[in-house]
């Protein structure tokens, strides 16, 4: 009886633990456009730059943990690029529709190589599977060229065209120390 009651009590606050959890990834920690961009988004492209930051760092010799500062901008960084991605995303698929989209995705990702010694490198550089470098850099990148794409593959076009989108962009940060200035994610200087 004792030994149920103690498991019964590991799992309720592990089940607790894990909507922790599950909560805290799905919160939005902002809008673009009145689409979420979730904590475990911007948690996930955070992890894959702190693993890579973390193994140039200690192949230059330097220490491994970097410092406040450099963490912040990195924060600042991955949310901006989030917001773009999402911005890019929304653009094209009011171009091209969401099933041509995923075609198309689809279509530049087959062009990359996908070995297992690839998969290995990544894990390795990046800290994540394939898999996951594959939904967290791979098809943003692809969606750009997909967008690229539809400029005629004119590069002065896409880059006018974002820095439009930027400009508006409905945006709203849900992280105290970060905020949008107009065009892009800075430091909270309040």
């Amino acid at each position: 009886m004792r030994k149920s009651i103690v498991y019964i009590s590991l799992g309720i606050i592990l089940a607790g633990a894990l909507a922790g959890a599950f909560v805290a990834n799905t919160a939005a920690v902002a809008t673009g456009n009145g689409v979420e961009i979730l904590a475990g988004d911007l948690k996930q492209q955070l992890d894959i730059f702190t693993h890579y930051s973390k193994v140039i760092r200690e192949a230059q010799g330097l220490p491994a943990e970097p410092d406040a500062a450099f963490v912040l901008e990195v924060r600042r960084l991955a949310l901006d690029s989030l917001i773009e991605q999402q911005l890019v995303f929304s653009e094209l698929l009011s171009r091209e529709g969401e099933a041509e989209v995923e075609l198309g995705v689809k279509a530049k990702l087959a062009a990359s190589t996908s070995t297992a010694t690839l998969a290995d490198a990544v894990e390795a550089l990046y800290g994540v599977s394939a898999a996951e470098f594959e939904s967290a850099v791979l098809v943003p990148i692809a969606r750009q060229e997909l967008l690229l794409d539809s400029f005629g593959g004119e590069a002065a076009q896409l880059d006018s065209w974002l820095v439009q989108a930027r400009q508006q962009a409905a945006v709203m940060i849900l992280i105290s120390d970060l905020a949008w200035n107009g065009t892009e994610v800075v430091k909270n200087e309040q």
